[in-house]
């Protein structure tokens, strides 16, 4: 028997449990309304099937009731409220299973647990629970069901220098989607992912995630996410090499393989040699397009990590939001290797992208597809639902109607062997 029918026998017993409390307590101001109590006697005998340990205890009150004493009432309610109780505890311990449950089954059973008296603790774990029964069937309730769990009990997070316990009075102050960024359209839940995990996670970003999708491009975006983000790298900063800086790094030679591969084959279908990378990564298209003669600039938007490559290529990196980027120059190639998921408009940088390529320029843009060939496969399980920094995510045809919206044809797709499902793409200009 799978969790959905497990629980779904206890929530017909505890309903039909409610009506027998409900009703005994309506015949408590009615005594001598006999009908009612055969009713009662009836509708409880349904109940005690599925409590068997109970039999003992309840042929004791059916003496009572035949025996017509004062107060089988009172006894029935006192007795049926217990039973209540322990009729939940056994739907929290069966919540320990991972499976999923049906939306309206996780309200009911919040509707006869939140009856109970509980301790913080107690109550943060059986929400937490609830939560990840639902994250998908109801994603919306788990959201705010998780964050309940979490201000009442914080979690441990992990952290760059060991555990720390993790306080929502931390997190920053969220900006609210309330329409797609893609397309301005409404979305609806989709599925709420844990994010305090993650290996990247910071406490600006709220430690749970809720997913929507767009009813109108079928695309999906988060529903809050960091305004500190979203307002930084709006002034525009040259990052030089430190001196005497002696950075090294081990680098993995089959990316610094695969980056040699992709501008060679991106060369092939443009006359020029200059390239424009936006967000450095770990550096190593930038490093592949040095040894292989390019002309490259990149642009950054984390500070740190822009003088670390920029100490380790010893080359001058811009360092802002793309969008704020602004060059009289026009490139051959340009690089947006999962960028785009973290873009506040994924519409405006591309078309920033439209404008900065030469004629015959050509685009490769690389991002998780929600619909990929592994996320089939891994389905809510794929780490990328609990990414904190990022914004949206396309499928390919999601994509492929921005892009051509922007100017752009897609001319080569490939499933990606660097991230585990994304999609990566070769675009030109529309002729």
């Amino acid at each position: 028997m799978g969790l959905s029918e497990e629980v779904g026998v206890y929530l017909e017993a505890l309903d039909a449990g409610d009506m027998v409390l409900n009703a005994a307590q309506v015949a408590e101001t009615d005594p001598e309304n006999h009908q009612l109590k055969d009713q009662i006697i009836a509708a409880a005998f349904e109940v005690i099937q599925m409590f068997p340990e109970k039999k003992i205890q309840w042929n004791t009150i059916l003496e009572m009731f035949l025996a017509k004493e004062n107060d089988f009432l009172s006894t029935i309610i006192e007795w049926f409220s217990q039973i209540h109780k322990e009729g939940t505890d056994r739907i929290l311990s069966l919540l320990e299973k991972n499976e999923e449950l049906p939306g309206e089954m996780a309200l009911r059973i919040d509707g006869h647990i939140s009856r109970h008296p509980m301790d913080n603790d107690s109550k943060a774990s059986y929400l937490l629970q609830l939560s990840q029964r639902c994250a998908a069937t109801l994603p919306e309730q788990s959201y705010y069901w998780t964050l309940e769990a979490f201000r009442l009990q914080p979690p441990d997070a992990p952290g760059p220098n060991g555990p720390y316990t993790l306080q929502l009075r931390n997190v920053s102050e969220q900006h609210v989607f309330d329409h797609c960024p893609i397309c301005d359209g409404v979305g609806k839940p989709h599925f709420r992912a844990l994010t305090y995990r993650y290996i990247s996670y910071e406490q600006i970003c709220e430690p749970v995630k809720l997913w929507m999708k767009c009813e109108s491009c079928g695309n999906l975006y988060t529903y809050h996410f960091p305004k500190p983000f979203l307002e930084s790298g709006k002034s525009v900063r040259k990052i030089i090499p430190q001196a005497n800086s002696n950075n090294t790094r081990i680098v993995d030679l089959t990316n610094l393989h695969i980056w040699g591969e992709i501008l060679s084959s991106l060369s092939s279908m443009t006359s020029g040699k200059s390239v424009l990378e936006i967000g450095i990564g770990n550096g190593e298209c930038s490093a592949a397009a040095l040894e292989l003669g390019y002309q490259i600039e990149s642009v950054e938007i984390v500070e740190e990590k822009a003088q670390t490559i920029a100490n380790l290529l010893e080359m001058d990196i811009w360092c802002c939001d793309f969008l704020c980027f602004d060059t009289e120059r026009r490139y051959s190639m340009i690089i947006m290797g999962d960028v785009i998921e973290h873009v506040f408009s994924p519409e405006a940088a591309l078309r920033k992208v439209y404008e900065l390529l030469e004629e015959d320029g050509v685009l490769w843009l690389s991002t998780p597809n929600y619909e990929s060939a592994f996320s089939r496969f891994a389905k809510f399980t794929d780490t990328m639902w609990s990414v904190p920094w990022h914004i949206t995510y396309f499928s390919y045809n999601g994509m492929k109607t921005l892009a051509e919206k922007c100017g752009f044809e897609i001319k080569k797709y490939t499933i990606s062997c660097r991230y585990k499902g994304s999609m990566e793409l070769i675009l030109k200009k529309r002729s």
